[in-house]
Formats: C-alpha cells, sequence, structure tokens
C-alpha cells in the first residue's frame, strides 16, 4: 500500500498512513477533527525518533517493578501484625 503524510491544521501533528490510492484519511487521530491535509511525499518525509531502545524500555521497566516490590517489602517487615 502507499505511504501518505497528512498534517493536522488544529493540532499541529503530522502523520504517515498507509492505504488505498482512493482512499482519504480526513480526521486527525489526536484532536479527531476534520482538518487533515495531504502533504506532498519526498524523500525526507518524517523520521520518527526513538528516544529509548524497546529492550532499554522493558529494562527500565523491570528496574521500577524491582524497586516497588523492595519498597513494599520493607514497609511490611516493619509492620506490626496483630493475630485476629
Amino acid at each position: 500500500m502507499p505511504r501518505y503524510v497528512y498534517h493536522c491544521e488544529k493540532c499541529d501533528n503530522t502523520f504517515e498512513y498507509y492505504h488505498g490510492m482512493k482512499e482519504k484519511k480526513s480526521e486527525c487521530e489526536v484532536c479527531n477533527e476534520q482538518t487533515l491535509l495531504k502533504l506532498p511525499l519526498f524523500s525526507g518525509t518524517i523520521k520518527k525518533e526513538i528516544k529509548q531502545k524497546p529492550g532499554a524500555i522493558v529494562e527500565n521497566y523491570m528496574e521500577e517493578a524491582r524497586e516497588e516490590i523492595k519498597r513494599e517489602k520493607d514497609k511490611l517487615k516493619t509492620t506490626d501484625f496483630v493475630p485476629g
């Protein structure tokens, strides 16, 4: 399928869509307004920046989860339980 570039006039976001030649996107996926303009496609269209590699994101999440578990364990160690 061909790639098309659209720009929303309202929220100023630019998107790439893959769809058939006879189709046209009209609604912005961010603000849901009917303000999309189809832009000409050129070689340097949109390069999506990836700030972190997916593996790094998972590692960060796992580290945060480990720290949260450790905090909860420490909190439970200092809690006095009364038999009921």
